[in-house]
């Protein structure tokens, strides 16, 4: 499959063929669906400068907008989801001169029917210093000759925890144990600064601005964004206290930092959102996707916005329901594990999520009821 436009919130390949877009092109970046006529006129804006590497007007109107929308103090700009976490490790270690980071924190060994594979279950992007966060290497695997342990063994030398709101590949929001742990642990150690990963859950994906809002008592230090914010282009950002953004030690930019072009595309996202309501939308949408799984035949996480994690068997059996939907026209999220997840753009319609829960119940009918396993189904 090789696509080459769009139509909505329909995807369309080189042979015609269209695709209800359950991704919101690929991980839930696509906002506004894959072809906005909004953004294409933010990205053909009269900009006369094309340089990130300076203040820009588009940038401080930006940040400005953030700053107000958010809450938050202080915002830094990045082109990607890990070199926005990896900025709020950067920062806090500067900061601090703490130089661990808790990660891995959930440790989520009720997420699904049985304990994950790997533990330390976090994802906080693809780089070195985002494994580490993740807990998916240790220092000494990352770095031959240094400690075995992973970064969060001592306390007294970390400075940030970070965690995502939800479990990543299967969309399953941690329980109460666990965030009373999580809870326990920013009160025990207040020194330590915290932040959530909203890369995946930000910019009212969740039916609210930000994931962390969906537990009770906890405001993070720091939030690290992108996906959304930049309705498939790439753009990021970390937000926190100006204390840890602002300090020039931690240098907290890089080439394409607060480029014009891109945060014209993020003002155009933005003003959207705030204009036609989507994070409301997205909480109203939500309820009438979890009501729509409830009889899809698998277990399933669905109820808090247009996110949804569907549980199957094994890897082998959730990746031919994938293969499944796509012969039929719709795309989920093939996660690698026991698990596919759902996430259309924001703006999708109502008859359209009923028409793509219809396919992915047929694609789970076929595999699980009808006990379809050969390659050929």
């Amino acid at each position: 499959m090789k696509l080459v436009t769009a139509e909505g919130c329909h995807l369309i390949d080189d042979s015609g063929k269209k695709y209800v877009d359950f991704t919101s092109g690929g991980i839930f970046a696509g906002t506004l669906g894959a072809h906005s006529p909004i953004l294409r006129d933010a990205l053909n804006t009269d900009i006369q400068c094309c340089y990130g590497a300076y203040d820009n007007h588009y940038a401080e109107r930006y940040k400005d907008m953030l700053r107000e929308w958010t809450g938050f103090e202080a915002v830094a700009l990045f082109s990607t989801g890990s070199e926005a976490t990896e900025a709020a490790w950067r920062a806090c270690r500067t900061y601090t001169q703490r130089y661990g980071v808790w990660g891995g924190m959930p440790d989520p060994d009720t997420v699904g029917e049985s304990e994950p594979e790997n533990p330390y279950d976090a994802m906080h992007g693809w780089t070195l210093g985002a494994q580490i966060m993740a807990g998916k290497l240790s220092w000494g695997m990352a770095f031959e000759g240094l400690s075995q342990g992973t970064f969060m063994a001592r306390e007294d030398a970390c400075s940030m925890m970070i965690l995502e709101p939800y479990h990543g590949p299967s969309a399953q929001w941690y329980d109460g144990k666990l965030i009373e742990h999580v809870k326990g642990n920013i009160k025990e150690f207040p020194d330590i600064y915290v932040c959530f990963d909203e890369i995946q859950a930000g910019f009212g994906r969740t039916g609210k601005k930000f994931g962390y809002e969906w537990y009770h008592g906890i405001k993070p230090d720091l939030i690290t964004v992108g996906k959304a914010m930049g309705g498939g282009y790439p753009l990021a950002a970390l937000l926190g206290p100006k204390e840890l953004i602002q300090q020039p030690e931690a240098n907290l930019h890089s080439t394409h930092s607060g480029h014009p072009v891109m945060c014209s595309v993020g003002i155009a996202v933005l003003d959207q959102m705030q204009k036609q309501g989507l994070v409301e939308q997205s909480y109203r949408k939500g309820m009438l996707l979890a009501e729509l799984l409830k009889d899809c035949g698998v277990r399933h996480h669905a109820g808090r916005g247009l996110l949804a994690g569907l549980e199957f068997k094994n890897a082998k059996q959730a990746s031919k329901v994938v293969r499944i939907c796509r012969e039929k026209g719709l795309l989920v999220v093939d996660t690698g594990r026991k698990w596919l997840k759902i996430g259309p753009p924001l703006v999708i319609d109502d008859d359209l999520i009923g028409e793509g829960v219809e396919i992915l119940k047929r694609a789970i009918g076929r595999v699980i009821v009808e006990g379809v396993d050969r390659d050929e189904s």
